[in-house]
């Protein structure tokens, strides 16, 4: 059986455009098909006071074009629409036939293994309550969620695998736009590839193509980076909306608030994608990089060799932990720093300097306090 794992995935709708032409023949050739789905299915009015992914119904059309057979739900913005958007988008992909995993209507749920085949299941987590990862709703006994990623649901989701099954494991972490992940997550990586019932993990929501870690001759790809995300609309203050796409709008390359009907054009280092073919009869992996042309809506296989911040995060995940947390530290306080630039900028930009020193005394006040 051949299997296609790919990466972050907005379904925007094409408008009538055929992706067949796109990708690679060995994707439309596979049996199964998995990718992350980065939104909420269901109407804007269910909409949270924070930067939103949504669209309605009609996005499925694009999962059945790219021909995706299950999506992981485990991720930041699959609560986007609050509790009834969770709901929604595992109504909408069960009357669809569309699998799912990573995310259910309590933890029970969330932690299920979905089924490949007889012997091969996929899970997901995603990383929760961590300075790049908050406001995550996680499953409960009784409330809907994501799967958080702890060792504890790990443990609980690999024990309801049958005897001689293996899993293959999403994992939504790390810092976005980052080539590289704290040695927390590779730590965690390498004591699961130990585990026999662990056959493969990739992980998300870096939005860039991270390198490989290998263990116990397994893998662990930290970061598939986009497989289908093309640029899209912001409709203020911050959500995306559904309309043909137009580049003479105002075009922001940042997620932050908008005072007009914007279009988010990524970057070029996130344009780039990892998909990979796995053959389940002796669990080989290969490893094809996508590339999605500026104002194009589906990406193409490249060449890989010229793309070398693969080789460099590679070699980063094999440094000594120590060394790891401390390119890690330092790359989260740039981080911050920069995008508290960017927001301050984008307030003055929007709401003029008066909002902005209210904003700052607001946010000293608050520290404080603290």
């Amino acid at each position: 059986m051949k299997i296609i794992l790919a990466g972050d995935t907005f379904l925007r709708d094409s408008f009538s455009l055929e992706p067949t032409k796109y990708l690679f023949q060995e994707y439309w050739d596979a049996d199964f098909r998995v990718a992350n789905l980065e939104q909420a299915i269901g109407p804007s009015e269910w909409k949270l006071e924070k930067s939103v992914l949504c669209l309605g119904e009609q996005c499925i059309s694009e999962a059945k074009k790219l021909k995706i057979d299950a999506f992981c739900l485990a991720n930041n913005h699959i609560h986007d629409l609050g509790i009834k958007g969770i709901k929604n988008t595992i109504k909408i992909l069960k009357k669809n036939n569309i699998g799912f995993f990573g995310a259910g209507e309590n933890i029970d749920q969330a932690t299920d293994p979905y089924f490949i085949s007889e012997n091969l299941a996929l899970l997901g987590f995603c990383e929760f309550n961590k300075p790049y990862l908050r406001e995550i709703m996680v499953a409960s006994d009784n409330t809907p969620g994501v799967a958080g990623l702890s060792r504890e649901n790990i443990n609980h989701a690999l024990e309801k695998l049958p005897p001689r099954a293996k899993a293959i494991i999403y994992f939504h972490w790390g810092l976005e736009h980052s080539h590289i992940q704290p040695s927390a997550n590779i730590k965690l990586a390498r004591d699961l590839l130990e585990d026999e019932r662990v056959s493969l993990i990739v992980g998300m929501h870096p939005h860039v193509v991270q390198g490989q870690y290998c263990h116990n001759n397994k893998y662990c790809f930290p970061s598939l980076g986009h497989f289908y995300w093309p640029d899209f609309l912001i409709k203020p203050p911050n959500f995306s909306f559904e309309g043909p796409i137009d580049y003479d709008l105002p075009i922001t390359k940042d997620y932050l608030d908008v005072k007009e009907l914007t279009l988010k054009v990524w970057r070029k280092r996130n344009r780039y994608g990892r998909v990979l073919q796995l053959e389940t009869e002796n669990m080989n992996c290969i490893s094809s990089i996508i590339f999605t042309k500026e104002k194009s809506t589906y990406p193409k296989k490249i060449n890989s060799k010229i793309f070398s911040s693969i080789t460099v995060s590679t070699v980063l995940f094999k440094f000594p932990f120590f060394l790891q947390d401390f390119l890690w530290n330092i790359k989260l306080k740039v981080r911050y720093l920069n995008d508290v630039i960017k927001k301050a900028i984008n307030i003055l930009k929007l709401q003029g300097l008066k909002k902005l020193i209210k904003v700052i005394i607001k946010k000293i006040f608050k520290t404080n306090k603290k």
